[in-house]
């Protein structure tokens, strides 16, 4: 397994500069190597600020090689009508985020972004409280039940993305919103399971859903939305052993 993170939070100083980038990468890194998070080892974690688009199509290349593979973007985006598909600006530069699809044989790619159609970029703060309960987990389990998952997944790429088209994707004090929630909610999902549930798993499907159902309490303007195959075993996101 291999996991990808990418980020630009723009240009500091700029007005479009979003401070909640760099804790979306430290969220991210962070609950991977836990052992809910499937106790992904740190070289299995790779973090691309603002690359060029060379330098990206490089890294995805040396994923293909891997079974699995995990691939999130947080930062700036736009949604191009006539590319029918999210893009994603690195900085100097802009990638269509049809490249990071089907780049393993099993994927998962959660987006991070604004979809808007070309317009100026808004930024919106939203505290998540985040649970502060600590329970036990076994991280060699953990990891073993989230291995497992994934021999069980078919062949497929899911695709999270944290709005609609032609929504803002917004920033937070705690990171992005959506992917505070994604992982807040895991978190709180992990803590609030009874241990003779043990081992569970909850499924990318399953922790947007619980994201999309908070952003939704929440706020009437960002709408998550996913793609993935219709039926079969989804991919692991988080686990409990």
């Amino acid at each position: 397994r291999k996991a990808l993170i990418i980020s630009n939070p723009g240009a500091e100083g700029e007005e479009g500069y979003l401070k909640g980038v760099s804790k979306d990468v430290y969220n991210y890194t962070n609950f991977l190597k836990s052992p809910i998070g499937g106790y992904w080892y740190s070289s299995e974690i790779e973090h691309l600020f603002r690359p060029s688009c060379a330098t990206l199509r490089n890294q995805l290349s040396v994923l293909k090689k891997y079974e699995y593979t995990m691939i999130i973007f947080t930062g700036h985006g736009r949604y191009s009508p006539g590319l029918e598909s999210t893009m994603l600006d690195l900085g100097e530069e802009e990638i269509n985020s049809n490249e990071l699809k089907n780049v393993a044989d099993k994927e998962t790619v959660i987006l991070d972004c604004c979809r808007k159609l070309p317009s100026s970029i808004i930024l919106s703060e939203s505290f998540l409280e985040k649970s502060n309960e600590r329970v036990s987990f076994d991280s060699d389990r953990c990891r073993k039940y989230y291995d497992q998952r994934i021999d069980k997944c078919d062949k497929a790429t899911i695709i999270a993305y944290a709005c609609s088209i032609d929504e803002f994707s917004y920033d937070g004090q705690t990171g992005g919103i959506y992917s505070s929630s994604l992982i807040g909610q895991s978190v709180h999902w992990a803590n609030n399971l009874d241990a003779i549930d043990r081992p569970a798993i909850l499924s990318i499907v399953q922790a947007h859903d619980m994201a999309d159902i908070k952003l939704r309490t929440e706020r009437d303007d960002q709408h998550p939305q996913m793609y993935k195959p219709r039926s079969g075993e989804y991919f692991p996101f988080c686990v409990v052993a």
